[in-house]
């Protein structure tokens, strides 16, 4: 799991190659380099090997206007003077320094030489200088640049799964809030992506603000869903296209970054993925102390973005681990075959689970396990070693998805196909009319059953739908859906799992195994199949793929990761089960359900 673990973080990290904080150039190639180089240093600092954890010293911070973020009660001194009312960083700085130069001149000596002094006095004889004056405008800027980060105690050693605390779930013991992840005042680093983000309804969950204490937040979205976006365009003076060229997109995430900086603190350190059509991976990396001081490491992999409509409004899991920090007799692991190695610094020996990641590109050979179904079928393996070729044709992938894709007939088949371990060498290559189509059953809303939920629920469901193209086999296909209906009433969901399913005949009663994340049931998401000029099979995601991230358990992990007294693995479950079979009647039947606003 170590090397899961550095693999998904590459996967978030290796395409963000700029950004304003760390002075480099939008467009430029060079400068591009050195920034990606900054970027994946600063992203990996949470986990890389270090002599020692002590902070880096306060620097003396800018005024970054107005906080967007509402303070808490206690935290009074934490309100921010309007920037108005304050000289520009510019000129305070300049103050500072001239300042700094009249005490020295008066005292005899240069900066330099009251540095290069004893403590008790200089060369001169004299007692160095205090510059009370950039010690003044240094707490006035960021008073809180010295305060520690509180201490917690490690909540999920061994991993836990997590149902989101959606209206009608508040009581569940399985259900968990913002603050059951997300420790403000605890939080001394943290790295994470999602792909939209509801602004101050997760910011106040984080250490942002002007007067906040120095914590490094580097937060990644897509960049077609920043509300930002519209000014960003405006001051980088580029066209408005739906997808960026790289030096516009460059110059945008430059802008952004600047806004997010001046609105949120220093501490908001914004990125933005290119490269792909849609950034849609949703994890955070956070940095706590736990009672002893030590350090660890919190990993989130979710299906939810961080809006209040995913946490509150719709039925989606969480899975959250805390890593400790290595010790000497900590066993490593091997490397997958990736381009950048991250030495890790925390314990992932005991994860609970296997990374499955995506990203755009042709895989094939050594490769063609590490990512999306090819990766699933890597991990599905040793869990199928001992199941017999009769059961295995009986077993059942369910899917539940918020966005379902076209469905084509053969990419069905080869998901399928792998998703159950088959070899790739006998993997369908055409749509063969004479096979039946798999047995896989696709768990998504009805029109009407979306129609009957609440408003609400109906408006944080607003990304779903399908471009399911049923094709031929129309019919057979539509069969292979069925109802969602939520365990809550009147809710809906944003989630993407997939269960696979002991036959009805099977004394097993636990999947071989679950896969939670952000990967919609899709070839953009997943990867579609092609043959190579040279011959073999390879598989292939789209140029522009979703860049999403799931995690697989195996089926029999499954209840020990739920809350203390949970009875079943199917508590982990958002929907009534076994989902009715959609109406496949040829004169209308049931149809699926699409929102008004198409999203991922």
């Amino acid at each position: 799991m170590d090397a899961d673990l550095e693999l998904a973080m590459k996967l978030s990290l290796e395409a963000y190659e700029n950004d304003d904080q760390w002075e480099a150039v939008p467009g430029a190639q060079k400068d591009a380099a050195k920034a990606k180089k900054s970027v994946v240093k600063k992203c990996i600092d949470l986990t890389l090997d270090s002599d020692d954890d002590d902070e880096d010293e306060p620097i003396l911070r800018s005024n970054a206007g107005p906080l967007r973020v509402k303070a808490e009660p206690q935290d009074e001194e934490d309100q921010l003077l309007d920037e108005d009312q304050k000289p520009s960083f510019d000129d305070q700085l300049a103050a500072i320094r001239a300042e700094h130069k009249r005490k020295s001149e008066a005292q005899g000596g240069s900066a330099k030489r009251q540095a290069l002094a004893s403590p008790g006095g200089n060369k001169l004889g004299k007692a160095p200088v205090k510059d009370e004056k950039h010690e003044e405008i240094k707490h006035r800027i960021n008073p809180a640049s010295n305060v520690k980060p509180e201490r917690i105690p490690i909540a999920y050693p061994n991993g836990a799964i997590r149902l989101t605390k959606t209206q009608g779930r508040n009581n569940n013991p399985n259900a968990i809030g913002w603050n059951g992840i997300f420790v403000r005042k605890a939080i001394e680093a943290m790295y994470c992506h999602f792909f939209f983000i509801g602004q101050d309804e997760f910011y106040r969950h984080l250490p942002l603000g002007l007067n906040e204490r120095d914590a490094e937040i580097i937060i990644g979205r897509d960049i077609g869903y920043d509300p930002e976006r519209p000014t960003a365009i405006e001051r980088a003076n580029v066209e408005d296209k739906t997808r960026l060229a790289k030096p516009s997109h460059f110059a945008v995430a430059h802008e952004l970054a600047k806004i997010y900086r001046k609105s949120y603190g220093p501490n908001y350190k914004a990125i933005y993925p290119f490269g792909a059509s849609s950034a849609h991976s949703k994890l955070a990396a956070i940095k706590y102390n736990d009672m002893d001081g030590k350090g660890f490491l919190r990993v989130l992999i979710t299906e939810s973005n961080a809006m209040t409509i995913d946490w509150v409004g719709g039925s989606n899991r969480h899975f959250i681990q805390d890593f400790p920090q290595k010790t000497k007799n900590t066993p490593t692991t091997a490397s997958l075959p990736i381009t950048l190695s991250i030495k890790s610094k925390y314990n992932f020996t005991k994860a609970a689970g296997s990374l499955i990641p995506s990203q755009p590109g042709a895989f094939h050979g050594n490769a063609f396990g590490s990512m999306g179904i090819g990766r699933l079928r890597e991990l599905a393996l040793p869990l199928l070693a001992g199941v017999s070729a009769k059961e295995l044709k009986r077993t059942r992938l369910e899917v539940c998805t918020a966005s379902v894709g076209k469905c084509e007939e053969l990419w069905l088949q080869q998901m399928w196909h792998l998703a159950v371990g088959k070899t790739v060498e006998t993997l369908p290559l055409d749509v063969d009319e004479d096979v039946k189509l798999p047995p896989i059953t696709i768990v998504y809303p009805t029109a009407d059953s979306a129609k009957a939920c609440d408003q609400d629920a109906r408006d944080a469901a607003s990304n779903m739908g399908t471009h399911c193209n049923y094709g031929k086999r129309a019919i057979a296909i539509k069969a292979l859906f069925h109802d969602y209906k939520d365990l809550v009433p009147g809710r809906l969901t944003h989630q993407k799992s997939y269960l696979l399913l002991p036959s009805s005949s099977s004394t097993r009663t636990d999947p071989y195994y679950v896969v939670l994340g952000s990967a919609n049931f899709s070839s953009g998401a997943l990867g579609g199949m092609d043959v190579m000029k040279s011959g073999g099979n390879r598989l292939k995601l789209n140029n522009f793929g979703k860049l999403p991230l799931s995690i697989l358990f195996r089926g029999e992990d499954v209840k020990a990761l739920l809350a203390d007294g949970a009875r079943s693995w199917t508590e982990v479950m958002t929907y009534k089960r076994p989902a009715a079979q959609y109406n496949t009647s040829a004169f209308g039947g049931s149809k699926p359900w699409s929102s008004g606003a198409w999203g991922h």
